[in-house]
């Protein structure tokens, strides 16, 4: 099953996995990132603060200072900004996903590596839910949500484990194509 589902988002995707579709989806994704950019722009203690952006986590006590700190203003503004995260969680995911298969099929590894792209999904998905969680928290302050604030932090770190993973096969992609094209023009001259 797992293998099925594997190849059949791999085949989706390698079908859109040409720079006609990344170079466009590249630019919508730099337009939502200045988009949240810019909707962070009068507060900038959420720059430093945002809990979405700790990757190393945040204790229930952290969330529940920043929250204060920020005040209603801030509260609404980030909770704005969790919802355009939404858009930016299912871009990245899509632009993550082609780049790798583009590469996948450059570097000529075939069906035994389409579980790797998978990866940008698994990120995405951990990604949504730490938006869920910091919404709720947001929503019911000043109520205390420890063990919600305590699996959101759990949910930030996983995503950022996931996407470390993804530059790691990424940038080894790059270094495989790279040595496989210098082996073979060494090869031929």
């Amino acid at each position: 099953m797992k293998m099925k589902t594997s190849l059949y988002i791999f085949n989706k995707i390698q079908q859109c996995s040409y720079k006609k579709f990344i170079i466009p989806l590249f630019v919508i994704f730099v337009c939502v990132l200045v988009t949240m950019e810019m909707s962070t722009i009068n507060y900038p203690i959420l720059k430093d603060g945002m809990l979405d952006m700790k990757s190393n986590g945040y204790t229930p006590e952290s969330v529940y200072n920043l929250l204060n700190s920020i005040g209603f203003p801030g509260r609404q503004v980030y909770s704005r900004f969790l919802i355009i995260d939404f858009i930016f969680i299912i871009i990245f995911m899509l632009l993550l996903s082609l780049v790798i298969t583009f590469l996948i099929g450059k570097a000529g590894l075939g069906k035994r590596f389409n579980f790797i792209i998978l990866l940008p999904f698994l990120r995405s998905v951990l990604d949504i839910i730490e938006n869920c969680f910091i919404l709720t928290i947001l929503s019911n302050f000043p109520n205390k949500l420890t063990t919600i604030a305590a699996v959101s932090s759990l949910a930030t770190v996983s995503k950022f484990v996931v996407l470390y993973a993804i530059i790691v096969v990424l940038v080894g992609l790059g270094v495989f194509i790279s040595w496989k094209s210098l082996k073979l023009t060494n090869w031929r001259g």
